[in-house]
């Protein structure tokens, strides 16, 4: 039998909860009330009988504590406190859990409700408390948006993987482009990572780059344009990882969502003791894409579609404080087709690609103590790209890569934490390539990249923060080691200034194809890379943030392609004569999320040059002077959202044609003359495409249901449809050069439910 204790709340708290309260709307007062209700009523219960109680007991309790303030006062003042109270609210969500070892002390005079199993208050003193804290930030450069932003940025439709592309130093992609263009660099210098895993790619190649992951299976995305720490190797452009959720759900939650893109669900729920499961996939359909473009760009004589699907399923076993087990597995299809045709000049243009790839990945991660973290790691994945260009150019690649990787994090004192661990890939490829000639190249070899790293965290003063590393990576193919030490700075100046400095050397392998003997060269060496990189981070107020950083990159021993022939008369193909430079500043006004708004402006000015050895400095083909982003997003009472994102780029360079020369030939045979053009080509890279401009906006309704929610959403892309060509391209034996535009305005409505 129960029994209870009067509850006597200090007025003053009373009434502030009553003014929260009278400030919200019902449903949301009632959650609240609710909600706290539970706090109150398992305050006194012992961890293994704690349970939510019937909305009866928790309606008696509310009853006597909070129903005399509800209605008795004036809403104009509650304002204040319940900003204040959601803003904190909001943050606490956000921070890691740091357990202490101490409990502030009970003076036993508390009245609290309880039943039999209750404990006593000596009894509840022993128990552990845990503070929410900010996380250590200690890498250089790096972002992170949480889930209250990534899923509600306009023109991502909720994709945590695509908020990347707002970001300072990431430049603008378009159709095909599968990949993130950081600080100037080719798609293919950044690095891709699950949970420190490398996989092919995260970003599926149709219009709105959209990602290859669900993003309720996911946890948290890192960027880190530059200067990343020595756990990461084989790349030297920027790192996106990307790591799975924890799931913890005590019932099974299903969420459907469609819009005129794709459709897609997720699922996860238990299945037993320490046991969880989830799954999720989705399928584009571009049915909707060409009645916008030929209403929108009639004269575009493109014609671009696209199709994938991808799929993500997690099994995991997790004991708190011991071990956690986790199977992932996942894998994407993608096909696009590009068609130009002009049939009066007998013109025909049609590129396909194709690409997938399928991955298999556990994780163990076991813990000694407290001071004591070991990761293991094994993944196994089978990947296919074929494109084929006008039916006589193609290329075909397939590989099967065996990851493995360990990692160590000790915590040697309160001031030293050290990180070691060891990583490897290693697998078979085979490749086949027909050049416009009909020549025809295959070959095959096996592959393996292993690496080992050791990284220092040391604390000489209370505000100082130093990160010391090295990386020792070996590619066998090619007898190269390569040894990249690393070392990053932060500098607590005063109480919300930060400086940070680093500098690190990063290597990268050629690509397999690159090395074969005949179509490419066997000879190649390791590209190499330097990064420096020193800002400031400034705290204004709670929730504003500035953050201004200058880098510096310098590459080296780039792969480039090339007309030298050897003695023996065989082709070159490529060599490591490519050098590059990039000089940039990075500066972003962050206002981190409040009751009702959050956003942020960021501005990068870059320089990005390319050049062969003893070549004088051109454009680099990524290029972007001038890149501008600002993201908004309001939310107004009774679930309605607003938000805006605006982004503004310069144009990439290309090279121009001059001129035109006309040709012509007499053929005997035929007693016929055959007249055409060719063009005369200008300064490599010394043309500019247009600036590029974009406003996108998005709309939201949340309905929150008994038994189920349900989100209807409008994000509209390209509001003004400014039409700004993304690239030109000639038609062969004419002088007409035409230019294609990929984006449009493109109005997109969709549907989210959740049970």
């Amino acid at each position: 039998m129960s029994k209870s204790v009067p509850l006597n709340p200090p007025l003053p708290i009373a009434i502030a909860s009553g003014l929260i309260c009278n400030a919200m709307t019902f449903s949301t007062r009632r959650q609240l009330l609710h909600d706290c209700g539970m706090c109150v009523a398992l305050r006194g219960r012992k961890p293994n009988s704690m349970h939510y109680l019937p909305d009866d007991e928790v309606s008696r309790t509310m009853k006597h504590l909070f129903w005399p303030f509800v209605f008795k006062c004036s809403p104009w003042r509650l304002f204040p406190i319940a900003l204040i109270c959601a803003t904190s609210s909001a943050l606490a969500s956000e921070q890691e859990e740091v357990p202490l070892t101490e409990t502030p002390p009970s003076d036993g005079d508390d009245d609290i409700w309880m039943d039999d199993d209750a404990f006593t208050m000596d009894e509840a003193a022993s128990f552990e408390t845990v503070v929410k804290a900010p996380p250590l930030k200690k890498e250089t450069t790096s972002h992170k948006l949480t889930r209250e932003e990534f899923t509600r940025i306009p023109g991502t439709s909720g994709d945590i993987v695509k908020s990347v592309t707002t970001l300072p130093g990431v430049g603008q992609t378009f159709d095909g482009e599968a990949g993130v263009i950081v600080r100037g660099s080719p798609p293919a210098d950044t690095g891709y990572y699950v949970n420190g895993i490398n996989i092919p790619l995260t970003f599926h190649g149709d219009m709105t780059a959209t990602s290859i992951f669900n993003e309720k299976l996911l946890a948290s995305m890192e960027f880190y344009p530059g200067n990343f720490s020595v756990q990461y190797g084989d790349a030297m452009g920027g790192i996106i990882n990307i790591t799975p959720k924890t799931l913890d759900s005590d019932q099974y939650l299903t969420q459907l969502d469609s819009n005129l893109r794709y459709s897609g669900f997720s699922v996860e729920g238990p299945i037993g003791k320490h046991w969880q499961w989830a799954g999720a996939g989705r399928h584009s359909y571009s049915i909707f894409d060409k009645p916008f473009r030929d209403a929108f760009h009639p004269d575009d004589p493109s014609e671009y579609t696209y199709r994938f699907y991808d799929y993500q399923s997690i099994l995991q076993y997790h004991k708190p404080g011991k071990r956690k087990v986790t199977l992932f597995i996942f894998g994407t299809d993608d096909e696009s087709e590009s068609k130009v045709e002009f049939p009066e000049l007998d013109y025909k243009q049609h590129i396909q690609k194709k690409f997938g790839f399928h991955k298999i990945q556990l994780a163990r991660e076991r813990k000694w103590g407290d001071n004591v973290t070991n990761q293991l790691q094994m993944a196994l994945e089978y990947q296919r790209t074929e494109p084929d260009l006008l039916g006589y150019q193609r290329f075909i690649l397939k590989a099967v890569p065996f990851y493995l990787r360990d990692e160590l994090h000790i915590a040697a004192s309160d001031n030293v934490r050290l990180r070691l661990g060891l990583d490897a890939k290693l697998g078979y490829a085979w490749w086949e390539v027909t050049n416009f000639g009909g020549q025809r190249y295959d070959g095959s070899t096996p592959f393996a990249f292993p690496g080992t790293w050791l990284e220092l965290e040391y604390y000489p003063v209370k505000k100082l923060t130093t990160i010391s590393g090295v990386r020792v990576s070996l590619a066998p193919r090619i007898m190269t080691v390569a040894v990249d030490p690393r070392f990053a700075v932060r500098y607590q100046f005063k109480r919300g200034t930060v400086f940070k400095g680093g500098f690190g050397i990063f290597h990268q392998p050629p690509a397999d194809e690159d090395q074969d003997k005949d179509y490419g060269n066997e000879n190649l060496e390791m590209q190499r890379a330097i990064h420096y990189s020193a800002g400031v981070e400034q705290q204004f107020f709670e929730h504003i943030h500035l953050n201004m950083e200058g880098f510096y990159r310098n590459l080296s021993n780039g792969v480039v392609q090339t007309d030298e022939i050897r003695p023996d008369g065989s082709p070159v193909n490529f060599d490591n004569d490519g050098q590059s430079q990039v000089l940039g500043l990075e500066t972003m006004l962050r206002h981190t999320p409040s009751s009702h708004f959050f956003g942020w402006i960021s501005y990068t000015l870059m320089k990005a040059t390319s050049h062969p050895k003893g070549a004088p400095k051109l454009p680099a083909g990524f290029d972007q002077r001038h890149i501008l982003t600002a993201v908004a997003n309001f939310t107004f009472n009774r679930g309605f959202e607003l938000g805006f994102k605006f982004q503004l780029a310069t144009g990439r360079p290309y090279t121009p044609i001059v001129r035109f020369v006309q040709r012509s030939e007499y053929v005997a045979a035929q007693q016929r003359t055959y007249e055409w053009y060719e063009p005369v080509w200008g300064k490599p890279n010394s043309g500019r495409m247009p600036l590029f401009h974009q406003l996108d906006i998005r709309f939201e309704k949340r309905f929150d249901m008994t038994h189920f929610d349900w989100t209807v959403y409008l994000e509209i892309i390209n509001v003004y449809n400014q039409r700004t060509p993304t690239y030109y391209f000639w038609v062969p034996d004419s002088t007409r050069v035409l230019e294609h535009a990929s984006n449009h305005f493109y109005p997109n409505v969709g549907l989210t439910a959740s049970f």
